[in-house]
């Protein structure tokens, strides 16, 4: 039997970039109306999420599976597990890890159409 491609079968976040991003925004939203913002959060979830929402389609084109788990969970992971220490306040990873979602579905969804050629995804409802 072989493997899946990376790429087919991640084509859902990109197909869907445009909800992933409403839904992370408003309740990043919601969580930044609630609690105090912070800075360092949004800002390093807004530039990890960028460098993911480039990075991943790079790696699900080449089929790297292991690296594209390795990138994203450390990503996420170290950041949080730092801030929540940093910080003792949960509400602040959240804040981090909301925006990380909200900034790479923003990526995915501004360029979904080269991303479908690019990885070479077949059109089903577009």
């Amino acid at each position: 039997m072989q493997e899946a491609h990376l790429a087919n079968f991640n084509k859902i976040f990109i197909e869907k970039a445009g909800w992933i991003m409403a839904g992370s925004s408003l309740a990043l939203l919601g969580l930044i109306m609630v609690f105090n913002s912070s800075v360092l959060a949004l800002t390093l979830g807004a530039s990890i999420g960028l460098f993911i929402g480039m990075i991943c389609p790079f790696l699900w084109q080449k089929n790297f599976q292991f690296l594209n788990l390795l990138l994203v969970n450390f990503l996420f992971i170290l950041p949080s597990v730092y801030l929540t220490n940093s910080t003792e306040q949960v509400h602040v990873t959240f804040q981090f890890i909301l925006t990380v979602i909200a900034v790479s579905a923003l990526c995915w969804f501004v360029f979904k159409s080269k991303l479908v050629v690019f990885l070479k995804i077949k059109k089903e409802g577009y």
